[in-house]
């Protein structure tokens, strides 16, 4: 799994990064961090792309616009976000979606479904309104 995420756009060119992407599994990333990659600003042409450089399935998390994928067999599809009541804090959904959905994908579920696990649990580190700082009282109680 890969998350090319804005830190590494400092320091690498695209070239270098797409590049890599022809080893990996599973690429996830946000919009704008694709974008960026890849030049590219609809999240279906991105998953193409990703998938002509070599990545085997494509993950594309759009904030309250959900989140899109493209699979090994080149099946794309886009889910809508979580609702959530409130949106305070958000430090470490991604982190938090990233984790849902290898969690899931090991245990054998479909891509489809570990995307829609991993946006009910961004959803909810976003809705207790610590971010991921408070989701271990909000778990407990």
């Amino acid at each position: 799994m890969l998350d090319p995420g804005v830190g590494w756009m400092r320091t690498n060119p695209a070239e270098q990064m797409t590049g890599v992407w022809a080893n990996v599994d599973l690429l996830i990333g946000t919009l704008d961090e694709l974008q960026f990659w890849t030049g590219i600003d609809q999240p279906e042409q991105i998953a193409k792309r990703a998938r002509r450089q070599g990545a085997r399935r494509v993950v594309i998390k759009m904030g309250a616009d959900g989140a899109a994928y493209m699979d090994e067999d080149e099946n794309f599809d886009h889910q809508l976000a979580c609702r959530v009541a409130r949106s305070d804090v958000s430090v470490g959904t991604g982190d938090a979606f990233n984790g849902a959905l290898l969690a899931r994908l090991v245990g054998g579920e479909s891509l489809a479904s570990a995307v829609a696990f991993a946006q009910t649990v961004a959803a909810k580190v976003v809705e207790i309104g610590h971010g991921v700082i408070g989701w271990e009282r909000t778990v407990r109680a």
